[in-house]
C-alpha cells in the first residue's frame, strides 16, 4: 500500500513539473514576443531619430553655407574699407609731401638769403684783405725806398716813385676789375639760381596741387562707388538671407510638423499595440497566477499526504531498525564468554589509601565506609550495557559500624539489563564464585568481602577481576511478538 501511494505521488509530481515547465515556456514565449515588439519600437524610434538628424544636418549645412556667404561679404566689405582707408592715407601722404616741399622751398629761400649774406660778407672780407695787403705792400715799398734812398736817394726815390705809382695803378685797376667781375658773376649766378628755384617751386606747386586735386577726386569717386556697391551688396545679401531664412524656417516648420504628426501617429499606434499586449500579458499573468495557485495547493496537499505517509513509514522503519540493532548487538556479543577488568598499580595504590582513610588525589575516592568503582560498559552473551562494580571497604569504620575482623576488604558485583538470566563466575584475582541470577535492571548480583586487594595482586602489581559466563537467557519483547532464546 505505501509503495502504491509513493508511485502515485511521484507521477503527480512529474505531471506538476511538466505543467510548470509548460507554463514557464509560455511565459518565456510571451516575454520574447514583448521583447521583439520593444526592439521593433526601439528600431522605429532610432530610424526616426536618424531621419530627424539627417534633416537637421542638412539645415545646419545650409545655415553654415549662408553664414559663409555672409562672412565672405563681410570680408569683402572689410577689404573695401581697407582700400578706402589706404586711398585716404595716400591723399594724406600727398598732402604731407606737399607741405614738406613747401617747407623745403622755404628752407631753400632761407639758404639763398644766407648765401647772399655770406657773399656780401666775403666781398667785404676780400676788400679788407686787399686793403691790408696794399698796406703791407706800401710798408714794404717804403722800407725798400728808404733803403734805396739811403743808397741812392735821388735815383732810387725817383725810380721807386715811378714803380710805386705804376704798381699801385696796376694793382688798383686789377683789383677793381676782379671785384667787378666777381660781383657781376655772383649777381648773375644768384639771379639765375633764384629764378630757377622760383620756377621749380611754381611748377612743383602746380603739379602737386593738380595731383592732389586728381587724387581727391579719384578717392571721392572710388569711395562713392564703393559705398554704392557695398549698399547694393548688403541689401542683396540681406534680402537673400531673409528669403532663405524665411524659406528654411517655413520648410523646417512644415517638415517638423509632418515628422511630428507621423511620429505621433506611430506612437499612438505603438501605444495602442502596447496597451493591447499589456492587457493580454496581464490577463495571461492573472490566469497563470490562478493556475499556479491551484497547482501549488494541489501540490501542497499531495506533498502533505505523501509526507504524512512517509513519516508513518519512517517511524515503522525506525522501530524495526531499533529492534534489529538490538538483535544485531546481541548477536555480535554472543561469542564473548569472558570479560576481564585489569586495574593498574597506580589505581591500586589510590584504593589502598582509601582503605587506610589517608588523603587521596582523586576526590571521588573519598568515602565513609565504602567506595564503589565501576568498569566501562561491555557486551557479552547477546546483551549489552553490562558493568562490573568493585566496592572497597575501609579498615577503620566510623562510629556505630562493626569492625572488619575477617580481612576481606573488597566486594564484586555485576550489573545487567532487565530480562537477562545468567549462570556466571565472578573472579577477583585468585578468588572466584559461581552464581545464578535473573536481573531486573535495578540491582546488581555479586558477593561481599571476596578478598583483599593486597593479597590478590599479580606479580606486576596490577589486580585482575572479571566474569565468565556459563549460560545465558535473554527475553526480547516487541510491539507485536515476543522472542525467547537460550544460549
Amino acid at each position: 500500500m505505501p509503495k502504491g501511494v509513493e508511485y502515485a505521488t511521484a507521477d503527480a509530481l512529474s505531471d506538476l513539473k511538466a505543467e510548470m515547465q509548460q507554463m514557464a515556456s509560455n511565459a518565456r514565449k510571451r516575454d520574447d514576443f514583448v521583447k521583439g515588439q520593444i526592439t521593433k519600437l526601439e528600431q522605429l524610434t532610432s530610424m526616426l531619430e536618424k531621419d530627424q538628424g539627417y534633416t537637421l544636418n542638412q539645415h545646419q549645412q545650409k545655415m553654415q553655407e549662408q553664414e559663409e556667404t555672409v562672412r565672405k561679404l563681410e570680408s569683402e566689405t572689410a577689404e573695401l574699407r581697407q582700400e578706402l582707408n589706404s586711398e585716404v592715407a595716400k591723399g594724406q601722404d600727398l598732402k604731407t609731401k606737399a607741405e614738406h616741399l613747401e617747407e623745403r622751398v622755404a628752407s631753400v629761400q632761407d639758404l639763398a638769403k644766407q648765401n647772399y649774406e655770406v657773399l656780401h660778407q666775403m666781398q667785404s672780407k676780400a676788400q679788407q684783405e686787399q686793403m691790408e695787403e696794399l698796406k703791407k705792400a706800401r710798408q714794404d715799398l717804403e722800407k725798400h725806398a728808404l733803403e734805396a734812398a739811403r743808397k741812392d736817394a735821388e735815383e732810387v726815390s725817383t725810380k721807386a716813385r715811378k714803380d710805386l705809382d705804376g704798381a699801385t695803378s696796376a694793382v688798383r685797376g686789377e683789383m677793381s676789375k676782379g671785384l667787378q667781375d666777381l660781383q657781376a658773376s655772383l649777381s648773375e649766378s644768384m639771379k639765375q639760381s633764384f629764378e630757377a628755384l622760383e620756377q621749380n617751386m611754381k611748377e612743383t606747386r602746380r603739379a602737386l596741387e593738380a595731383q592732389c586735386d586728381a587724387i581727391l577726386q579719384e578717392t571721392k569717386q572710388k569711395q562713392e562707388a564703393m559705398e554704392q556697391s557695398l549698399t547694393r551688396k548688403i541689401a542683396q545679401v540681406e534680402e537673400a538671407s531673409k528669403q532663405l531664412t524665411e524659406e528654411q524656417v517655413a520648410l523646417e516648420r512644415s517638415i517638423r510638423q509632418q515628422e511630428e504628426a507621423a511620429i505621433q501617429a506611430q506612437l499612438k499606434k505603438l501605444d495602442e499595440d502596447l496597451k493591447g499586449d499589456c492587457q493580454e500579458l496581464r490577463h495571461g499573468v492573472q490566469e497563470g497566477q490562478v493556475q499556479l495557485q491551484h497547482v501549488r495547493r494541489e501540490a501542497e496537499d499531495r506533498s502533505a499526504a505523501v509526507l504524512a505517509e512517509n513519516r508513518a513509514n519512517i517511524e515503522l522503519l525506525q522501530g524495526e531498525s531499533a529492534r534489529l540493532n538490538a538483535f544485531c548487538s546481541g548477536v555480535s556479543g554472543l561469542p564473548t564468554r569472558q570479560v576481564e577488568w585489569r586495574l593498574p598499580e597506580d589505581t591500586l595504590k589510590q584504593l589502598e589509601k582509601v582503605q587506610d582513610r589517608e588523603p587521596v588525589d582523586d576526590p571521588s575516592l573519598v568515602g565513609d565506609a565504602q567506595a564503589s568503582f565501576f568498569s566501562p560498559p561491555f557486551e557479552a552473551a547477546g546483551t549489552r550495557g553490562m558493568q562490573l562494580e568493585l566496592r572497597v571497604h575501609t579498615r577503620r569504620s566510623g562510629p556505630g559500624d562493626e569492625e572488619d575482623s575477617s580481612g576481606n576488604q573488597c566486594s564484586l558485583y555485576l550489573w545487567a539489563s532487565a530480562g537477562l538470566q545468567l549462570v556466571f563466575r565472578l573472579f577477583l584475582g585468585t578468588e572466584s564464585v559461581v552464581l545464578r541470577h535473573s536481573f531486573d535492571g535495578k540491582s546488581p548480583c555479586g558477593l561481599k568481602r571476596m578478598g583483599s586487594i593486597v593479597e590478590q595482586k599479580s606479580i606486576d602489581g596490577s589486580l585482575k577481576l572479571g566474569i565468565e559466563i556459563h549460560e545465558s537467557l535473554v527475553e526480547a519483547r516487541a510491539k507485536a511478538f515476543k522472542d525467547e532464546f537460550v544460549l
